[in-house]
């Protein structure tokens, strides 16, 4: 898998200087298997298991083609953060890489910006009101220092300073 998009033939793939890409997750289901159930697992409640077993998938895509890049199979209780992290091998500089709140995190922000990359991602609203070295920019926008907290049983433990641009919006 490789990416496609060329400035000339798709401008819409970039942002300036930046191909555009996201890494998100999604679920598959599977043929009801026994083999299936026990490689993958599925969903459940109290009633009993889901009916299927399924598939977590998560991609590495450019934005402009479509194309997948990058792709992680796991188990449904595999969290995507995982394979988000694994994917970041594939992250080249000059991109932009667009991710759900759920796997934005001062460790993955760190191991972008290692590949010479830059990300986009949400944030819970009021999390940045609280870091303490922050300056706001003409823009509007604030630049935020990032400290590492207590990496104890935090898998991607941010190591290091991190600083950060805020964009704030209203829907």
């Amino acid at each position: 898998c490789q990416v496609m998009a060329q400035p000339e033939t798709m401008p819409g793939a970039f942002y300036q200087r930046y191909r555009l890409m996201a890494i998100d997750g999604t679920l598959f289901n599977t043929p009801d298997t026994p083999k299936n159930r026990a490689a993958f697992g599925g969903s459940s409640n109290q009633y009993g298991p889901g009916a299927y077993p399924q598939v977590r998938c998560v991609a590495l895509s450019e934005c402009g083609s479509h194309a997948v890049v990058g792709l992680q199979i796991s188990r449904y209780d595999e969290s995507e953060v995982h394979g988000a992290h694994r994917l970041l091998e594939q992250v080249g500089a000059n991109m932009l890489v667009m991710v759900d709140a759920g796997i934005t995190s001062g460790g993955f922000l760190k191991g972008v910006r290692a590949r010479g990359a830059h990300a986009l991602g949400a944030l819970e609203a009021g999390v940045w009101e609280h870091l303490e070295e922050q300056r706001r920019l003409a823009d509007g926008s604030v630049l935020a220092k990032v400290r590492p907290g207590s990496a104890r049983g935090i898998k991607y433990p941010l190591k290091g300073d991190l600083w950060v641009r805020i964009i704030s919006y209203r829907i």
